[in-house]
């Protein structure tokens, strides 16, 4: 079919990989090196899906699919349709159908047709929204052992898309998956001589670094300045959390002002995981705005415990929005003081799973959550070196929830930070270095203390 590949583009036509993944630079042909691929597994094929977030995504590999399949002979040009909107289909000579998705709803465009296709390729991935789209394109080519194939350029380094790069390039993983990067300099015909192009080289000066190694030589960046960069992934702490009719739920809030950012975090306990099932997050909404959103969700039912900022005891010339939530919902917000840095050290701890439990995210409900993962961060010099390990207050709002209710239920960090801060201990008394006795108290002094702190205080 006329395409005879470079020694970049030859190891992903040697991959055997059941989730292949090209990390291409803008320029670097990743449309026609995943449509050539597809093009080789047609014959032995039934269906083919070409998912992009919109139809227009998909309408590149769609091409180039015409095209090849036009040459090898294998195609009739009355079984091709391309209207004008909507779907794209052809139908090879073979009886290999390849349709056009646009999952621009999500990902039941792939759920919710039943079908089993051999390949699904999900065209420029790296602006596909949800996760979910990825596992719901494995779910369904496990039932005939087909293959995804994921081909896009890194809009960040901080999403799904380049969280993924990460988890298939770790040897034996469990997609049975691999990660090839395209950089613009592969393709020969814009750049004929390669990396010492001298339009590569002017790039390369002109660019900001990690503009240059994302966009055009195709490469992945750590950033130093975000607060979960090593922690957080998306390929390990983004999956779905279906609500659980069986298990209490317990909500998280980070009470906003006007128009502050409003954010609710419902999160459900199971075993050694937590779930966080659904987010409220919204601007410009009153306390008792938000208390009905939340009284509308499907888990409202199953609430058994409120946990928030300490600033819900407030009152700005007016109730303060622990008695709004108390007087709405019967239930009074617990609350605490939780340092910046402690709650971080708590959040860690749960992103990681080092032998202990792990926090996961539903990537199609908690989108908000999400993102800020990819935006919180730490003040930065020109170079975007940190200058400070206490973060930017902003872009935090759900990270602040998720500190509040961690520490509520499972304490702080043992030898963490929040010794060294000099705030009192619950009985008043400064912090010291060794074991000290507690005093004696009377059982309804217990009871206050449990009514005012929880059980893990």
């Amino acid at each position: 079919m006329g395409h005879d590949p470079n020694p970049s583009q030859a190891r992903i036509h040697n991959s055997q990989a059941t989730v292949l993944q090209l990390v291409g630079a803008e320029g670097a042909g990743k449309s026609h090196v995943s449509a050539a691929e597809i093009t080789a597994c047609v014959p032995w094929s039934k269906l083919v899906y070409l998912v992009g977030q919109t139809y227009d995504n998909t309408h590149p590999e769609f091409n180039y699919l015409v095209e090849n399949l036009t040459r090898l002979g294998a195609l009739d040009a009355r079984r091709v349709s391309q209207p004008k909107q909507g779907s794209w289909s052809l139908e090879t000579r073979t009886g290999c159908r390849v349709t056009t998705l646009s999952v621009d709803r999500g990902a039941s465009s792939i759920i919710a047709r039943g079908e089993q296709p051999d390949i699904i390729c999900l065209t420029e991935a790296g602006i596909i929204d949800s996760y979910s789209v990825l596992l719901a394109a494995a779910r369904r080519v496990t039932r005939v052992r087909g293959r995804v194939v994921l081909a896009g350029t890194l809009k960040d380094n901080f999403g799904w898309y380049a969280g993924t790069v990460d988890e298939l390039s770790a040897r034996g993983n469990a997609w049975n998956g691999e990660t090839y990067s395209l950089p613009a300099w592969t393709n020969r015909v814009l750049y004929p001589l390669g990396r010492d192009d001298p339009e590569i080289k002017r790039l390369e000066a002109i660019l900001p670094e990690d503009e240059f190694k994302r966009t055009v030589a195709a490469e992945k960046v750590a950033s130093r300045a975000l607060v979960f960069a090593r922690e957080f992934s998306w390929s390990r702490n983004a999956r779905p959390c279906p609500f659980d009719t069986s298990l209490p739920v317990t909500i998280w809030v980070d009470p906003g002002y006007d128009p502050s950012t409003y954010a609710v975090l419902a999160v459900q306990f199971h075993g050694g995981e937590v779930w966080h099932i659904d987010e409220i997050y919204v601007n410009f909404h009153t306390h008792e705005q938000v208390i009905r959103i939340a009284q509308q969700r499907e888990w409202w039912p199953k609430v058994e415990r409120i946990v928030a900022d300490k600033a819900v005891r407030q009152h700005h010339a007016q109730k303060s929005a622990e008695e709004i939530w108390a007087s709405l919902t019967g239930l009074r917000p617990r609350s605490q003081a939780v340092g910046v840095l402690d709650g971080i050290d708590r959040h860690k701890t749960f992103l990681n799973g080092l032998g202990g439990p792990r926090l996961f995210h539903d990537p199609d409900r908690c989108k908000h959550t999400l993102a800020e993962y990819g935006q919180y961060r730490k003040p930065t010099d020109r170079d975007g070196n940190p200058t400070d390990d206490k973060p930017v207050d902003k872009n935090n709002h759900a990270m602040k929830a998720i500190a509040y209710g961690l520490v509520d239920k499972f304490g702080f960090v043992k030898g963490g930070r929040q010794m060294k801060s000099g705030r009192v201990d619950f009985y008043g008394q400064a912090p010291q270095l060794g074991p000290a006795p507690a005093p004696a108290r009377t059982d309804e002094e217990i009871e206050r203390l449990l009514d005012d702190y929880g059980d893990t205080e």
